[in-house]
């Protein structure tokens, strides 16, 4: 398993959305930066109103995962912390 670290705000939560939903940039940034990704997962970081304040996406560069946090309108902020667990 991995594990990656991305602290919220109270009364923030953290909300799956499909790839269809996500921001065109963050589309745009992953092929001009990671050509050939799989996308894993993507969830919205909705603050206490329900909106979309920022977006983590879960991508497999050369079958290695990397955690990645864009703004609302889909601006790449940075590249999340990750650890493997231990087994």
């Amino acid at each position: 398993s991995t594990y990656f670290f991305h602290p919220c705000g109270q009364d923030y939560s953290l909300d799956s959305v499909a790839a269809d939903a996500l921001p065109a940039a963050i589309g745009v940034y992953l092929q001009d930066n990671y050509e050939g990704y799989t996308l894993e997962k993507a969830y919205a970081v909705n603050d206490a109103s329900g909106t979309a304040s920022e977006y983590v996406v879960v991508i497999y560069d050369a079958d290695v995962p990397v955690g990645l946090v864009f703004d609302a309108e889909g601006n790449f902020l940075r590249v999340l912390e990750h650890r493997r667990s231990r087994k």
